[in-house]
């Protein structure tokens, strides 16, 4: 009894409820009453999969704030700075 490639990693699942689900799978060969067997082990990756998502959202979220704040922040103090010393080399 071999293992076929689906057998391991992620796949969607429909729960007992109807909802689907993402899992992990990871399968075994072992005897069993003395015959050939698979042991399969199924991980819900919902909560994982969530929480992966939220990080990313919240690094996308910080990214674009940084932008602004550089953009409006730094940039004007760029600015101030350039007319600052152009007026000095022209005194």
């Amino acid at each position: 009894m071999a293992a076929t490639e689906t057998d391991e990693g992620e796949h969607r699942h429909r729960a007992r409820n109807g909802t689907i689900i993402e899992v992990e799978l990871h399968a075994e060969l072992i005897e069993f009453d003395g015959r050939p067997a698979r042991l399969v082990f199924s991980d819900d990756l919902t909560d994982r999969n969530r929480m992966r998502g939220a990080l990313l959202d919240a690094a996308d979220r910080a990214e674009r704030q940084l932008g602004r704040e550089l953009h409006d922040g730094l940039g004007q103090d760029l600015v101030a700075l350039s007319l600052i010393a152009r007026a000095e080399t022209e005194e």
